[in-house]
């Protein structure tokens, strides 16, 4: 009947997600995203855990969390879906007072001598600063690893070391005693990706969730930079 369907729908609009973010890609992206979702669909629990790109990519895989995003490339494993979201680009950051801060942009040949702060190798913004200074002809000299990339801009506003962040440079833009460089060469271009598991059930929830990025953020876009 019409009240069964009905009913069939209202609670299919309950459920529970377990979803995994990277914290950089929360800020540029889902943070607001996620927020309006729960909104829209107020009986939807979501279970939010935040990791690298490449562990959140291992839990999907393993079952333990139904949707992650991350960044790509590097190549995602064949056993995953993905839905690209948005583009963006790394840059840099220095303090306003850095001999580079005159500068528009660099190459990661003049980074040969700087001081990074970096995120863990569970970051794919790490592999890939490694990956560009490697190509450039040095390994980088890391100063301090830290958990966010929040964390990285705060230590360079202070005045020491550099960092290489992976996208929404709006976020700096007001920041004091920042300047935001572009890198020349290298591979900085990224894609901020949604995945799934290929054959996997999915939940109602998670699949509104699914369709509720498409529906926000497709036609595949270019990020605010």
């Amino acid at each position: 009947s019409i009240l069964d369907t009905m009913r069939e729908v209202a609670m299919q609009k309950k459920g529970y997600l377990r979803l995994g973010i990277p914290y950089g890609l929360g800020r540029i992206l889902f943070d607001e995203l996620i927020s309006d979702f729960s909104v829209e669909y107020p009986d939807i629990v979501i279970d939010l855990c935040g990791h690298g790109s490449q562990h959140i990519q291992e839990l999907v895989l393993e079952g333990k969390i139904e949707i992650g995003a991350c960044i790509q490339p590097p190549q995602i494993p064949d056993a995953l879906e993905t839905l690209p979201l948005m583009h963006d680009r790394f840059f840099l950051l220095v303090h306003q007072s850095h001999p580079l801060s005159a500068r528009s942009s660099v190459s990661y040949s003049d980074l040969k001598h700087e001081s990074f702060y970096m995120l863990n190798n569970d970051y794919t913004m790490t592999m890939v600063t490694k990956e560009n200074c490697a190509r450039a002809g040095f390994t980088p000299s890391i100063r301090l690893i830290v958990n966010r990339s929040d964390i990285m801009a705060d230590l360079v506003s202070k005045g020491q070391g550099i960092a290489v962040i992976a996208g929404g440079r709006w976020r700096y833009e007001n920041y004091p005693n920042l300047k935001i460089l572009d890198l020349m060469d290298g591979e900085n271009d990224f894609d901020i990706t949604i995945i799934t598991k290929k054959g996997a059930y999915l939940p109602y929830a998670a699949k509104y969730f699914i369709d509720f990025c498409k529906t926000r953020l497709l036609p595949y876009s270019e990020a605010q930079i």
